[in-house]
C-alpha cells in the first residue's frame, strides 16, 4: 500500500528549513549591519571664554565607523568685523562649511561649523583640538561630538545660514533648514544684546524638534549678555523635514543673532537579501516531485553583487535533473527560464554542494524567483 506523507511530521516544513540556505558573498550583509547615524559622542564643550583661539584642548573621538567629528563655534566680536575660523584635531585639519558661516563685515555675533572625517581620525582615544578666530572677542564658545553612520564622500547633506543685526526680540532661520529623510540635523544659535547688560530671557531650551538630551546651552555676560545652544535633531526624520529653530517672546528687544546648521547624510545602506521559500504542495508520498520556489528581493541601500543561493538536498529525497530555472517576481515555473545543470556560466548549475543559482547584480529593490524541483525518495 502507498503511504502518504503529511504536514503532521512537518516534513515539507523541515525541508523549507533546510533547503536553499542563503550565503552572502562580498556586498551581501546582514540586515543587522545597515548603517544609520549614531551620536556615540555627546556635545562637549571645548572652550568658552574671551581669547580668540581655545589652545591645544584634549578631546575624545568615541570608536566607530563612519563617523565625523562636527565643531560648532560661536563668537561675538568688539567691533564689527569680518570673520575667519580655522582648527585641527590631532594636527589633521579641520574642513569649515562655508554654507554654514557668516563672513559679512557688518555684525559682532558669528557662528560657524567645522569637521573632520573619518580618514583623519584615530582609532578612539582623546586627542588635541584646536579652533582659533580673527578679531578682538568679547565671547567665544565651541562645542564637539562625533556621529556614526556618516556619508564620507558627501557628508554633508544641506547647510543653512542666518545672521541678524538689527533689534530683535526672536530668532530663526528663515528660511527654514532642511533636514533629509535619515539625515542628522546640527544647529548652532548664538543670540547677543547688543547695546545693555540686561540677562536674555524667554529662551526655549530646546527649540520645536531639537534634543533636549544631545545640547549643550551657555549663557553669560562678557561685556554684553549673550545666550549660545548647539543642539543634535531629535530623532532622524523618516521623510524631509524642516525646522526653523525659533526663538520668539524674547527679551530684551534689541537682540542681534546668528544660526548655522547642516544636515549630516547617512551613509549608504548596505545590500540586504530577502529570501522567501515555498513548495508547490503540502503533502506528498513517496515518488512525488516537489517544486520549490525560492524568492529574493534586496530591501537594502545598495547593489547586491556575487549573490550566491545555494541549495542542500536532504537524504530522503533527490534532485531532479534538469528542473533549474530562473525567472522574475512575476514569473511561474512554466513561464521561468530553463537552466541548465552544468557550470556553464548560465547562472545555475549543480554541483557537489547541490543546487546552485547565481543571480546577476540585484538593484535595490530588485527581485526574482528560482526554481527546481525534488522528489521523495521509495
Amino acid at each position: 500500500m502507498a503511504r502518504t506523507l503529511t504536514r503532521k511530521p512537518g516534513l515539507i516544513d523541515h525541508i523549507l528549513r533546510t533547503c536553499l540556505v542563503l550565503a552572502f558573498v562580498l556586498l551581501c550583509l546582514p540586515e543587522a549591519a545597515q548603517a544609520v547615524i549614531t551620536q556615540p559622542g555627546g556635545w562637549a564643550e571645548i572652550y568658552n571664554g574671551t581669547a580668540n583661539t581655545t589652545g591645544s584642548v584634549s578631546y575624545n573621538v568615541p570608536a566607530g565607523s563612519g563617523r565625523i567629528l562636527v565643531v560648532t563655534v560661536a563668537t561675538t566680536s568688539a567691533s564689527n568685523v569680518s570673520y575667519t575660523t580655522t582648527g585641527s584635531y590631532n594636527g589633521a585639519s579641520l574642513t569649515r562649511i562655508g554654507g554654514a558661516s557668516d563672513d559679512t563685515s557688518s555684525q559682532r555675533q558669528h557662528t560657524a561649523i567645522l569637521y573632520i572625517l573619518e580618514a583623519s581620525l584615530p582609532a578612539s582615544g582623546p586627542y588635541s583640538l584646536s579652533v582659533t578666530t580673527g578679531g578682538t572677542l568679547q565671547h567665544m564658545s565651541v562645542f564637539a561630538a562625533t556621529f556614526a553612520g556618516v556619508d564620507q564622500t558627501s557628508p554633508i547633506d544641506t547647510t543653512q545660514k542666518r545672521a541678524v543685526s538689527s533689534d530683535n526680540s526672536s530668532a530663526s532661520f528663515s528660511p527654514a533648514l532642511t533636514i533629509n529623510a535619515n539625515a542628522q540635523g546640527v544647529f548652532i544659535g548664538n543670540i547677543y544684546n547688543r547695546n545693555n547688560t540686561t540677562t536674555i530671557t524667554g529662551i526655549t531650551d530646546p527649540p520645536s524638534g531639537w534634543s533636549a538630551s544631545s545640547r549643550l546651552v551657555r549663557s553669560g555676560t562678557s561685556t554684553r549678555p549673550y545666550w549660545i545652544g548647539t543642539y543634535s535633531y531629535g530623532s532622524l526624520p523618516s521623510s524631509t523635514t524642516t525646522s526653523t529653530a525659533t526663538e520668539s517672546g524674547l527679551s530684551p528687544s534689541n537682540l542681534w543673532y546668528s544660526y548655522a546648521g547642516i544636515g549630516l547624510k547617512m551613509g549608504a545602506l548596505p545590500p540586504h537579501i530577502a529570501l522567501t521559500k515555498s513548495a508547490d504542495i503540502t503533502s506528498a508520498k513517496p515518488g512525488t516531485v516537489i517544486t520549490f520556489t525560492a524568492y529574493y528581493h534586496n530591501t537594502g541601500g545598495a547593489a547586491a553583487y556575487s549573490l550566491v543561493l545555494l541549495d542542500t538536498v536532504p537524504p530522503y529525497m533527490t534532485y531532479v535533473p534538469g528542473s533549474l530555472r530562473m525567472g522574475s517576481a512575476a514569473s511561474t515555473y512554466t513561464t521561468a527560464t530553463l537552466k541548465t545543470d552544468a557550470a556553464d556560466g548560465d547562472e545555475a548549475e549543480v554541483g557537489g554542494s547541490g543546487p546552485t543559482f547565481r543571480p546577476a547584480t540585484v538593484a535595490v529593490n530588485g527581485d526574482g524567483k528560482v526554481y527546481l524541483q525534488m522528489k521523495i525518495n521509495p
